[in-house]
């Protein structure tokens, strides 16, 4: 177990540069959170890497996209000190500093919450009926967490004709208000497929 644990902490400080490569670019829009490429970086590459040993490596991200920022806002305003730059783009907030460029702030990657793989019991198959079963590890292993708190929220059911959201049916998000861009979660429902045609009138041939 400790030789696992090992080559997975390995693998992911390997890749680990891919990101910090990335936000020298995505640094050269208005610093970071104004540039509308840097949270969807930061985010997938956090989720995706969230199921194994990845904490202090998430650590030692931050540490390095706080230092290719400061460098970027230096370069943004040559005559201004460090101090001012500083101030300029960070803020107190809670518990920790943030970048920010006015409300929006940008994610690190130690936020992302780690979570472990938990292995099928072995008399378990996805055909024997168990939705509950199978429904909770979906929600556990769903590698996004919008879509496992949606679950969550409605107790893995569907919204619409309350049937249960199996883990192979085909489900889509509807917005209540009907802009897309809104993915609050008070906006949302994890409806079937189906369900959401039938929520938009869509009619079948």
């Amino acid at each position: 177990m400790g030789m696992r644990r090992h080559i997975l902490a390995s693998a992911i400080s390997f890749s680990s540069g891919q990101p910090c490569r990335a936000s020298q670019t995505v640094t050269r829009g208005d610093a970071g959170a104004g540039n509308p490429g840097a949270q969807p970086r930061i985010r997938g590459w956090a989720n995706y890497y969230r199921h194994v040993v990845s904490k202090q490596t998430f650590s030692k991200l931050d540490n390095q996209l706080h230092w290719v920022l400061r460098r970027s806002a230096k370069r943004r305003h040559p005559n201004k000190s460090g101090d001012w730059a500083f101030n300029r783009y960070w803020s107190y907030r809670e518990t920790r500093w943030e970048f920010n460029v006015g409300k929006l702030a940008l994610d690190k990657h130690a936020a992302t919450e780690i979570t472990r793989h938990v292995k099928v019991v072995v008399n378990r198959s996805p055909f024997d009926g168990d939705a509950a079963y199978w429904s909770e590890g979906s929600v556990r292993n769903s590698r996004s967490p919008l879509r496992a708190r949606l679950i969550a929220k409605q107790t893995n059911r569907c919204v619409w004709c309350h049937g249960v959201l199996c883990w192979n049916d085909p489900q889509e998000g509807h917005h209540l208000d009907g802009e897309r861009r809104n993915n609050r979660l008070s906006n949302l429902w994890l409806v079937h497929r189906h369900c959401h045609d039938d929520i938009h009138g869509v009619g079948y041939a």
